[in-house]
């Protein structure tokens, strides 16, 4: 379940090139909480019984994606007891945010992200088909634009000083049930998990200059936030991209 909480939450979005008067910057780093309470309704038919499991966890992670609407990522989510970092990395299928121009007659632009609201199927390696179990995440994440600058790199960017909101990620199988005693972990039977988070993250000004002052690629910021991760001792453990 802990990987599946790491994967349902989610940060990653893209930005779009800033108007008159700013630089083309590239890559940005956010730092925020997602707070993810699960239910879980498990059936196995070894059993004969249906049991209900709760539980609540509150995720630190660091994002870094494109400012210009690239789709390239990086996402850290943090272990602060055991000091890892566990890093997925990839690109997104469906592009950046739709981005609201003019927002509340601002001049600036208001961003909702939709890379996570999809419907996916995940296979269970030597079970059943290939679409064992059915995912579907539904919600809402973003926020306003603003002209932001960046002193060591020398320039301005927009981009929203803060992003919130959040997300429903349903799991099911009709097949299986989820049974820790086994290999595989998941057993004949059926479950159904409604996982429920909440995010808030904030422009981090002092990794996104310092990753835009080296060039601004997705390179120059993961390097900064990974240099940032080693001077607090955290180790950095690879794991899948986001679905």
């Amino acid at each position: 379940m802990k990987n599946q909480l790491f994967r349902s939450a989610g940060l990653i979005c893209a930005l779009l090139l800033a108007g008159s008067g700013t630089s083309p910057a590239e890559y940005v780093v956010y730092r925020g909480t997602t707070t993810v309470n699960a239910i879980v309704l498990n059936y196995l038919l070894s059993t004969g019984i249906t049991s209900q499991f709760r539980s609540a966890q509150r995720l630190q992670q660091i994002g870094i994606y494109s400012s210009l609407g690239n789709d390239g990522y990086a996402l850290y989510t943090l272990d602060n007891r055991m000091r890892q970092a566990f890093k997925s990395t990839g690109t997104f299928t469906k592009g950046g945010p739709t981005i609201f121009p003019n927002y509340n007659g601002s001049g600036r632009g208001f961003e909702i992200h939709k890379q996570f609201n999809q419907k996916w199927f995940e296979d269970i390696p030597g079970l059943g088909d290939t679409e064992d179990i059915s995912h579907r995440k539904t919600g809402t994440f973003g926020g306003s634009r603003s002209l932001i600058r960046l002193p060591a790199a020398g320039f301005f960017i927009e981009a929203a000083p803060r992003l919130s909101g959040f997300h429903t990620h349903t799991l099911c199988s009709e097949d299986f049930g989820i049974n820790s005693l086994v290999a595989a972990g998941y057993a004949p039977g059926r479950f159904f998990q409604v996982n429920s988070s909440r995010s808030t993250f904030r422009l981090d000004l002092r990794l996104t200059d310092q990753a835009n002052d080296l060039g601004g690629s997705l390179a120059n910021a993961i390097q900064v936030t990974e240099a940032y991760l080693a001077l607090r001792s955290y180790v950095i453990v690879n794991v899948d991209p986001l679905p």
